[in-house]
């Protein structure tokens, strides 16, 4: 057993292969499991194994989206990283091997947006965003393009040649600001990602928006927003 006075990760709990991480007294504690160690096969036992490791995909996934991950700098204790606040911020959108709506791309939001359509086809995704309207607090001299953010949650896979769940993401090109029309996006997908995603029934979109300045600097950040797909 070790102890991390100065800890480098921030606030760890739970268990990765054989090390067990625990608080006590605002320390770390960091353990090896005994081989003799059996992890519980008891439904309870499981499902938070799988809690816990779904859950750390999506942050790990939410973390690589670059442009909203200054975001989540900013809003980490000085006591956490910012993939552990990730992680904790999001726990509570995963549950039975599922993610609801309650994802989080971003930490905090600054307007908020809807999906008018989503299609996933021909190595594309194509989104429309309804128009955000004069009451966003939207500068568009200030903030003149817009990407859109996607996380692509696949699940239920048709065959056991893939692993039972995985995630994509994606960062659209620019567009113009406008707030009185639909922004509509379209998202190439490479050859392998898209036969990837046809290798599973489920298929969830998890999408946020970013204005940018002209320097291509984040101004502002969406809600995030969910749609989901099924394939026979």
């Amino acid at each position: 057993m070790a102890t991390l006075n100065k800890s480098i990760l921030g606030k760890v709990s739970g268990t990765i292969g054989d090390i067990t991480f625990r608080q006590r007294k605002n320390k770390n504690i960091v353990s090896v499991r005994p081989s003799s160690f059996m992890p519980g096969n008891d439904p309870d036992s499981i499902a938070r194994r799988e809690k816990f490791s779904l859950t750390t995909k999506l942050a790990k996934a939410v973390y690589s989206l670059q442009d909203i991950r200054s975001r989540w700098e900013a809003e980490t204790p000085s006591s956490m990283l910012p993939f552990n606040h990730i992680m904790q911020s999001n726990y509570a959108a995963v549950e039975g091997g599922e993610l609801s709506a309650l994802v989080k791309l971003a930490p905090w939001h600054d307007f908020i947006i809807s999906l008018a359509s989503t299609e996933i086809s021909a190595g594309l995704i194509n989104l429309s965003v309804a128009p955000f309207g004069s009451n966003t607090g939207i500068n568009a001299a200030e903030e003149p393009t817009a990407n859109v953010l996607v996380l692509l949650y696949v699940n239920n896979p048709v065959d056991t040649s893939v692993e039972k769940n995985g995630f994509l993401q994606f960062v659209s090109e620019s567009k113009p600001v406008t707030l009185t029309e639909a922004l509509n996006f379209s998202v190439q997908m490479s050859s392998v990602e898209s036969q990837l995603i046809g290798k599973y029934h489920n298929q969830k979109l998890f999408v946020a928006v970013v204005t940018k300045s002209a320097a291509g600097i984040v101004i502002g950040c969406s809600n995030t927003c969910m749609d989901q797909k099924t394939i026979p």
